[in-house]
């Protein structure tokens, strides 16, 4: 889209250069609990430290040992909660293994087809549900990418919206901005003819190029093309505005669909979870005998 050429000078910036920022802690050596919850209780003891002799600014070293207090007191529980799964967790593999011992004789006496056609289709049920999740993780992605593109769809229609309100204000600020520029020029004016009445040649001088200048700007206000210049930039910026919100209407169309899509895919997905146990027990339930003949 065209924009208005701005008469103004544009002043140059300047930035200063950010400082580097400051280094974390230090990432304990071991990969296990105990090493983590050392490096955390080390830490909490310097910034402790640190805190008493005034090495660092307190309020930051506060709240940065406050953090660690809970994290300490987050990692105690994890590990104690972890103790007690991995205890039970192994107690009860200790039990699944007797179980499947003692049910080993009986399921002997299966033929092997039909043990083979057991784990078929248990397997097809699990991949069932396998396959279901993929499709609900693969639609949740996309519905993420639409997502994103309708923020940038939004941002885009925002942009053109202030675009089309700028190049309106100026067709309609027009009459006023010529109205000011009269004034300008009348107040230069009744200086000039002040000055050559005093014969003050230094200021007339000054005052000549000061009305020439704004004369000059005034023409071109009340010149036809200014008015075509602006009608011009006004009707582009709506045509942009117009293609964005259709972009973004399309857009938030196709969101709308995908969030739809996905809603149906996740209740496949949770329909064939809940489902699992029904058709699992189907694998043992003898069928019902036949209705005898009439």
């Amino acid at each position: 889209m065209t924009t208005l050429p701005d008469d103004g000078a544009r002043g140059a910036t300047t930035g200063a250069t950010p400082d580097a920022p400051a280094a974390g802690p230090t990432p304990p050596d071991g990969n296990d609990l105990a090493d983590f919850l050392a490096s955390l209780e080390k830490r909490q003891s310097e910034l402790g430290s640190s805190i008493k002799q005034g090495k660092a600014t307190l309020a930051d070293e506060e709240s940065q040992h406050q953090k660690l207090k809970k994290q300490l007191g987050d990692v105690t529980r994890t590990a104690t909660d972890l103790g007690k799964g991995r205890t039970e967790g192994r107690a009860l593999l200790a039990e699944v293994d007797r179980a499947l011992a003692t049910a080993a004789p009986l399921i002997e006496r299966l033929d092997d087809d039909t043990r083979a056609e057991i784990a078929r289709r248990l397997a097809e049920i699990d991949q069932d549900i396998s396959d279901a999740a993929d499709v609900v993780e693969a639609e949740s992605g996309k519905l993420d990418q639409l997502q994103k593109e309708c923020d940038r769809l939004h941002g885009e229609a925002a942009a053109r919206q202030a675009a089309y309100d700028q190049a309106l204000s100026w067709l309609t600020g027009l009459p006023a901005a010529i109205k000011q520029q009269m004034g300008t020029i009348k107040g230069l004016r009744a200086g000039l003819d002040a000055a050559c009445t005093a014969g003050q040649a230094l200021k007339a001088c000054v005052l000549a190029a000061e009305v020439t200048t704004h004369r000059g700007r005034l023409e071109e206000m009340v010149a036809p093309d200014q008015e075509t210049q602006l009608i011009t930039y006004v009707r582009s910026a709506a045509k942009d505005l117009a293609d964005a919100r259709a972009a973004l209407a399309t857009g938030q169309a196709a969101l709308d669909d995908q969030r739809e899509l996905l809603a149906r895919r996740s209740t496949e997905l949770e329909n064939a979870q809940d489902a699992r146990a029904g058709a699992v027990e189907e694998l043992h339930t003898p069928s019902a005998p036949a209705a005898p003949a009439a």
